[in-house]
């Protein structure tokens, strides 16, 4: 259970290695972005303070006080007032499939981002007492992915970097929030930050309970997602006592029964070998996987509507691109089931992509342009058969008026039953 403390910074990019492993990695010449959950900095001292304070300095007493839960449930208030929704620049990438990281501009931290990317890869692939890697890390919470190689990078700039302190803490000002929770634990020493890794780690493999540290996660998620919780209760109310169906949720959507849903453009890669199972799913074959979704139903174990919850990017090109991505999928990938990890997706899907109008400003024409969207996709696409597995639903609203939502989705879903259940309902596999 050593080793998580290695230099990784004094190693030129393109030569840094894990147990011999070597991690590709490529510096952009480009900006990226993305929608992130940025704190106001009025509330960040006075949230970080809370939270150390009811954690102690103890990793133990983090995940076995539970006494200490209702100390924190006013932080739900406060991080609903604190957080919102930012475009801001991404610095660095690992990913996990593939084992690499990509760098982007502005380079300027760039010395900080390679520790941060790096600890990202090492908490990945660090092997524990029986040599396995962290094999579900890309099902762990950002929260918890972010809060370890923060705090990681916090501890070995602080020991050994102190020339970066002041850049890193500059860095952090203006970053999204579960990069900034590191601070909850900014006094922790290296012994202890290992624990608090193993114990995430082990916990969260093995679906335990994380006490405190758990709730906050929830809190966060709620926020980062509401819409996306509010949604998945619709389903689960609808579907619930119709032992034929069963619906997969992304975390997301449902925080105590979720997996994540990888749709796959064929099982072929591009040297046109024919994948295993295993392969498509864990290993690097992600050259066959084009998309995740949020919500998939299936009726004896054939899929039957496929839905999408978008609460930050609702620009047409990622609307447009998600009905793509899942009208060109032929097969989706369930890791619950062990004998059978990737099955077909049946022709005459429900597909289902459900926007949020809250951001919208006043007199905004973003719905006028999703309707647009919405019989074009219909008129064009679906109607002309190219896709004619697809049965295609845009529906806009927000959580303050969900009605609106919750009127539409369940029409589409009594729709989808009473058509099976009086069999007019036809489903062929591809």
């Amino acid at each position: 259970m050593n080793g998580l403390f290695i230099d990784p910074v004094r190693v030129p990019i393109g030569q840094f290695e894990i147990d011999s492993e070597h991690i590709l990695e490529t510096a952009f010449d480009r900006k990226k972005k993305r929608m992130e959950l940025v704190c106001d900095p009025n509330y960040v001292n006075d949230i970080i303070g809370i939270l150390k304070h009811h954690f102690g300095e103890n990793p133990e007493n983090l995940f076995n006080n539970d006494s200490n839960l209702e100390a924190i449930s006013n932080l739900n208030d406060m991080l609903n007032k604190a957080l919102k929704w930012k475009e801001i620049g991404i610095l660095g990438e690992y990913n996990i499939q593939n084992r690499n990281i990509s760098y982007y501009l502005p380079d300027t931290y760039r010395e900080i981002v390679e520790i941060h990317e790096r600890y990202h890869a090492l908490h990945h692939l660090m092997k524990d007492n029986d040599k396995n890697i962290w094999k579900n890390f890309g099902d762990v919470p950002p929260f918890y992915q972010e809060l370890l190689a923060q705090l990681f990078t916090w501890n070995y700039i602080n020991n050994f970097r102190r020339d970066l302190i002041q850049p890193f803490l500059d860095l952090n000002e203006n970053q999204p929030f579960i990069y900034q929770t590191w601070r909850i634990f900014e006094n922790y020493s290296e012994f202890q930050i290992e624990r608090l890794y193993w114990e995430i780690r082990e916990r969260v493999t093995k679906s335990q309970p994380l006490g405190m540290l758990g709730e906050v996660n929830k809190i966060i998620k709620t926020i980062n997602h509401p819409l996306h919780k509010k949604v998945g209760e619709v389903f689960h109310t609808f579907f619930n006592g119709k032992p034929e169906y069963d619906v997969i949720f992304d975390h997301a959507c449902n925080e105590e029964k979720y997996q994540n849903i990888p749709l796959f453009v064929d099982k072929i890669d591009n040297n046109g070998r024919v994948l295993d199972e295993f392969e498509i799913i864990h290993a690097k074959a992600n050259s066959t996987e084009i998309t995740n979704v949020d919500i998939l139903v299936t009726r004896n174990k054939e899929v039957v509507l496929i839905c999408e919850i978008e609460e930050s990017n609702v620009k047409p090109n990622h609307i447009i691109g998600k009905f793509f991505s899942v009208a060109l999928s032929k097969y989706w990938g369930n890791i619950r089931d062990k004998g059978n990890l990737v099955k077909h997706i049946n022709e005459g899907i429900i597909f289902i992509q459900v926007l949020d109008t809250k951001n919208l400003k006043e007199k905004s024409n973003k719905v006028a342009q999703w309707r647009n969207i919405e019989n074009a996709i219909n008129s064009q696409v679906v109607k002309d058969d190219l896709f004619d597995k697809i049965k295609y639903h845009l529906i806009d609203g927000k959580l303050d008026d969900f009605s609106k939502i919750d009127d539409q989705l369940t029409t589409i879903l009594d729709d989808l039953f009473n058509n099976f259940t009086n069999n007019k309902y036809i489903s062929e596999s591809l």
